[in-house]
């Protein structure tokens, strides 16, 4: 029985999201920050870049969601990085299981290269990204710790805000060009779908590696095409453009993102929504903050 949750991140959009499932259900829970003017009772302070390593309250489950997530700066600033996805990580995941607690570990489907469509769990990892290649590192490292440790691989998280897509109607609003990559896509998944998938995962104590993905890969261009179209915009201010000049893919542009998710239906019970409804869902926002503006 789980009464109690250790949010590693709580300021992320998967940390806030998760404290709020778990309060829901009864169960205490404790946030860290590394923001020190957000300090309070149940939010404790742990700065994973400075490879703070403060005593953790016990909690019968814990999430790591604190970390570095941009390709861009862990593509420029590798170390400083890597100390946050890596090693402070690792750290504090092998305390954690000293005290018995079990550690859920949300990564992504960047561990690989994207040349092969629903990438099974239990394929060798070849990440082309230092992010990629840092959380592989990191999946490898906290997965040596045992059966109090589990991986949960996902894909593109869409919620009610995205900026890269605000960013594209105000261009559009304005009547100026967007340029959307054509060649590199993404296989999405709503923000309270991943909540519900790894809240279910972290109580239940449900070890090894989970995967969840979309079915269906959708290109940025063909979202921007249907941002411009739903806007009442015109889809010819969209223009395709490769990825492969973007830094932080080392010149790999992967060709799929997709994951074999097979495992949650099989065992859990959970279907990830078509990519497309969760898109669109995002896009209402996008446009419905456009009206308000």
């Amino acid at each position: 029985m789980v009464g109690s949750a250790l949010i590693v991140g709580g300021d992320s959009q998967i940390g806030r999201c998760l404290a709020s499932w778990h309060s829901a259900v009864g169960h205490r829970v404790i946030a860290t920050t590394r923001r020190t003017e957000t300090l309070a009772e149940h939010r404790q302070l742990l700065d994973l870049e400075a490879g703070h390593t403060e005593v953790i309250p016990f909690a019968d489950v814990a999430y790591l969601c604190a970390g570095a997530t941009s390709l861009q700066c862990c593509h420029k600033h590798p170390e400083v990085t890597r100390r946050v996805n890596v090693e402070s990580t690792v750290q504090l995941a092998e305390t954690l299981v000293r005290q018995g607690t079990f550690v859920v570990f949300p990564s992504t489907n960047l561990v690989f290269d994207g040349t092969i469509p629903f990438v099974r769990a239990d394929a060798e990892r070849r990440p082309t990204t230092v992010y990629g290649q840092q959380k592989a590192e990191a999946e490898r490292r906290l997965l040596e710790l045992g059966d109090r440790v589990s991986v949960v691989r996902i894909s593109k998280v869409l919620s009610q805000s995205y900026p890269l897509f605000d960013a594209w109607r105000r261009q559009l609003k304005e009547n100026q060009c967007v340029c959307a990559f054509s060649d590199m896509g993404i296989a999405p998944i709503p923000l309270e779908f991943v909540v519900e998938l790894i809240g279910t995962i972290g109580t239940r104590g449900l070890c090894g590696i989970w995967q969840a993905s979309a079915r269906e890969q959708v290109s940025y261009y063909e979202i921007a095409q249907r941002l411009a179209d739903r806007n009442g915009g015109s889809n010819k201010l969209v223009s395709g453009v490769s990825a492969i000049a973007y830094e932080p893919l080392n010149g790999v542009v992967p060709t799929h993102s997709t994951l074999d998710s097979r495992r949650l239906s099989a065992e859990l019970g959970f279907s990830v929504p078509d990519s497309w409804s969760t898109i669109d869902r995002t896009l209402d926002c996008v446009i419905d903050r456009s009206r308000d503006e």
